[in-house]
């Protein structure tokens, strides 16, 4: 029984570390100045405020970080 303990408690830890990870990351490149539309449209050589709205929209970038997270 102590072994089958101990292998929950690490699986839990193993699954919590992960989640702060990613948690983590999303914020950090969320905080990172421009975003995808920007970056798309500087692919696409160059495009409209509008076209960039369109994309951002599309993409869920208009959300709340938080809301985007739960996406």
């Amino acid at each position: 029984m102590g072994s089958l303990r101990f292998i929950a408690r690490r699986i839990m830890g193993g699954v919590t570390l992960i989640i702060a990870v990613v948690v983590l990351n999303f914020f950090l490149l969320s905080a990172a100045p421009g975003d995808v539309a920007d970056m798309l449209a500087t692919q696409a050589g160059g495009a409209t405020t509008e076209q960039i709205d369109n994309i951002r929209k599309e993409m869920g970038l208009d959300r709340t970080v938080f809301r985007q997270m739960l996406i």
